[in-house]
C-alpha cells in the first residue's frame, strides 16, 4: 500500500477496476457504480498524559467541547462528521492547527 494515497476525481470506468475502495461524502452518486458499504472509522480522542478525561474509557463528546482540536483538511467526508457531531452536541469544535499530512 502507498504511504500517500492517490486521490480519484472521478469513479472508475467500466472494465478498468474490479474494485476501488473510495470515501464518499453522504448523497453523493456516480452513474453506473454500485457502491457497498463496508464499515464506519471510530473516531478517537488524543489528550496529552494527566489530563483528566485520560481515566475515562468512552467519552462523551460533549466533555470535549472545551478541547483544542487539529483537523485535517477539508471539508470533506472525515472532517464533516466531527463538525456534524460537535453541532449535534451543542457546540462548535475550537481547531488551533491544521494537519496538511493526508
Amino acid at each position: 500500500m502507498s504511504p500517500r494515497p492517490r486521490r480519484v476525481r472521478r469513479p472508475p470506468r467500466r472494465g478498468r477496476a474490479a474494485l476501488a475502495v473510495v470515501v464518499r461524502p453522504r448523497g453523493r452518486t456516480h452513474e453506473g457504480v454500485r457502491l457497498v458499504h463496508l464499515l464506519d472509522d471510530p473516531y478517537r480522542a488524543v489528550l496529552p498524559a494527566g489530563h483528566p478525561l485520560t481515566a475515562k474509557r468512552v467519552l462523551d463528546l460533549t466533555g470535549l467541547a472545551d478541547e483544542p482540536r487539529v483537523r485535517g483538511d477539508g471539508p470533506g467526508p472525515c472532517l464533516d462528521p466531527v463538525i456534524e457531531g460537535c453541532a449535534a452536541a451543542g457546540f462548535s469544535p475550537h481547531f488551533v492547527a491544521r494537519n496538511r499530512s493526508g
